[in-house]
C-alpha cells in the first residue's frame, strides 16, 4: 500500500519539486536550492568514500543488518545541515555513521550528541567517524540526551535527525519535536516508508503542527519550524 501510493502521488510530486504552484520564497528556494540542488560540494568526495567504506565493512556482518544510507541521502542531509549551520545536532538512532560525519563536515567547530538507540554496530561506527570522534557526545537514554541537548542549545536554532527510536519513546520524541519547532528549529525525520514506529510519528505528529512547513518524499520529512511561515505541507520529489 505504501509503495503503490508512492507511485500514485508521483506526478504531482515531480510538478511540485520543479517549484511549480508554490507561492512561498522560502519554498520555492528551500525546494530547488536544497533538496534538489545538483551542484557538487566540497564534502561529497569524502561522504562518497566513508559510505563505499561502510558498505564494504557491513559485506562483513550477516545478512539480517540495515542496509548503509545512500550516497544521495547522506549528500541530502549535508546540504540540508549546510544551508542551516546548527552549532549542536541531535541525532537520534545510528548505524554505521556515515550520516553523522555527513552534517559534521559542514563545519569543523559543530558537535553532535547521539543517542545510538542500542545500536550493535559500534565497531563500524567508530572506524567511519573517526576522523570525528572529538566532536561526538554519546548519550546512551534518550531523555537523557534530549535534556542534556536542550539545555546546550537554548537560544540558539535546534537541528534533530531522528533515523529511529527506542520501542515506548513515542511521547518523549513527539515532546522533543514540538520544542524544536517552537524554538525556530528544523527536524528531520528518516525511514518513514521502512519503519512503522516512523511512519506512525509523522502521522500522529502533523495535525499537531501550527506553524512551520514540511517536506516529504514519502521516505524523509524535513520539518522548518519558522515561524513567519505559513503552515504548509509539500509531497514533492526530492
Amino acid at each position: 500500500m505504501k509503495r503503490f501510493r508512492h507511485y500514485y502521488t508521483v506526478f504531482n510530486r515531480m510538478k511540485r519539486s520543479r517549484g511549480f504552484g508554490i507561492h512561498s520564497p522560502f519554498a520555492f528556494n528551500f525546494i530547488l536550492r536544497v533538496l534538489k540542488e545538483k551542484n557538487h560540494y566540497y564534502a561529497y568526495t569524502d561522504i562518497k568514500r566513508r559510505r563505499k567504506n561502510a558498505y564494504a565493512l557491513t559485506g562483513k556482518l550477516d545478512k539480517d543488518h540495515p542496509k548503509v544510507i545512500s550516497s544521495r541521502n547522506a549528500k541530502l542531509l549535508f546540504r540540508i545541515a549546510c544551508y542551516f549551520t546548527p552549532d549542536h545536532i541531535l541525532q537520534i538512532g545510528v548505524s554505521y555513521g556515515v550520516s553523522t560525519s555527513a552534517m559534521l563536515d559542514v563545519s569543523s567547530m559543530s558537535r553532535v550528541t547521539i543517542d545510538t538507540c542500542d545500536n550493535p554496530f559500534t565497531d563500524i561506527y567508530a572506524e567511519i567517524t573517526t576522523n570525528y570522534r572529538d566532536r561526538i557526545n554519546v548519550v546512551n537514554d534518550t531523555p537523557k540526551a534530549i535534556d542534556h541537548y536542550l539545555s546546550i542549545s537554548e537560544g540558539k536554532r535546534p537541528f534533530v535527525l531522528i533515523n529511529r527510536f527506542r520501542q515506548g519513546d513515542l511521547p518523549t520524541i513527539k515532546d522533543l519535536m514540538t520544542i524544536v519547532l517552537d524554538r525556530e528549529g528544523v527536524v528531520i525525520l528518516r525511514n518513514i516508508a521502512k519503519d512503522d514506529e516512523m511512519a506512525r510519528l509523522w502521522r500522529s505528529f502533523q495535525p499537531d503542527m501550527n506553524h512551520g512547513m514540511s517536506f516529504s518524499n514519502d521516505y524523509t520529512v524535513v520539518l522548518v519550524g519558522l515561524r513567519h511561515l505559513q503552515l504548509q505541507h509539500f509531497n514533492i520529489s526530492f
